[in-house]
């Protein structure tokens, strides 16, 4: 996309958290774990490190 001129930045940002192997979903088009965006910035680990991996 970027050296077709289509885009300058693309980010995931979030999608990154909920989906620990992202870039294996997005290359075999399995999908996406949804965010929990109420346990962002709750001071513990939830949320951040216990998303599973994708399970075909």
């Amino acid at each position: 996309m970027i050296k077709h001129n289509q885009a300058d930045l693309i980010a995931f940002g979030s999608a990154f958290i909920s989906n620990p192997d992202l870039v294996e979903r997005i290359a075999n088009g399995w999908p996406w774990a949804p965010v929990k965006r109420s346990s962002f910035y709750g001071g513990g680990s939830e949320g951040y490190v216990d998303y599973p991996r994708y399970e075909p």
